[in-house]
């Protein structure tokens, strides 16, 4: 796999390094590092433009630049290998001026050769740099990985069919039967009263006490509203139906 034009380094451990490795493998990161780094100071900044320039003389046309367009030159030069380490300019140089890196020896190097010359040098340290890092990192297969909190299941919220509301309505007629088998007593009123108060609570419309009619009771032309109605033989919902309507 490649991403940003480098190759994805991902070494398997078969254990897991010892201090000395890892202390060995860290002197050596450290060491690449400093060998990449690109110049801090002016004494390598101007090793690099001494270098450069002594590329360009090598070219007679070249040689014939006045000092400004000279210093102009050079400054191009050094501008696209501004991030490369000073080593590999002066080696990139000097492969040019002794014919060996493999360019027409007859022109001199355009600023985008020069600098993929310059990245050539580079690329094997480069490559070096990440597979130390990435045995610094890796894991042996016996490690645990880190174990995540557990995360609640969840809930899947059934959709309402209409069975709640069809509980509540039994509620209501259980508590209206109760007072009206026994209209005498305290308790069949006071289940009368919450059965009004629990139609006010649900929304429960009068309407919404009748049973569903039998196939046989069906009329095409009236069947949106059989619930207007309730049934002849259902006494306590004609009356629970009449006094809530009245109230």
């Amino acid at each position: 796999m490649v991403r940003n034009g480098e190759q994805l380094i991902k070494p398997s451990l078969r254990r897991a390094l010892t201090d000395g490795e890892r202390a060995a493998l860290s002197l050596r990161r450290d060491e690449l590092l400093a060998a990449m780094a690109a110049p801090t100071t002016g004494r390598h900044g101007d090793r690099c433009a001494s270098a450069v320039s002594g590329m360009l003389n090598g070219f007679p046309a070249m040689s014939r630049l006045d000092i400004e367009s000279a210093l102009a030159t050079v400054g191009g030069y050094l501008h696209v290998v501004r991030n490369y380490p000073t080593w590999a300019i002066i080696k990139a140089c000097e492969q040019v001026r002794a014919g060996q890196a493999g360019l027409n020896t007859s022109f001199c190097p355009s600023e985008p050769e020069f600098c993929e010359l310059v990245r050539k040098l580079v690329a094997p340290y480069a490559l070096q740099l990440r597979k130390t890092e990435a045995l610094l990192v890796a894991k042996p297969p016996n490690a645990e990985a880190p174990r995540e909190a557990a995360q609640p299941a969840p809930q899947i919220r059934k959709p309402d069919t209409g069975y709640a509301k069809r509980a509540v309505i039994d509620l209501i007629l259980k508590l209206w039967v109760l007072g009206c088998n026994n209209p005498s007593a305290a308790e069949p009123a006071s289940a009368k009263e919450r059965a009004l108060a629990l139609m006010v609570q649900y929304n429960i419309l009068p309407t919404d006490l009748g049973p569903a009619p039998t196939v046989f009771e069906l009329d095409p032309e009236t069947w949106n509203n059989w619930h207007v109605q309730p049934r002849s033989d259902d006494a306590p919902r004609r009356q629970l139906l009449g006094e809530s309507t009245a109230a």
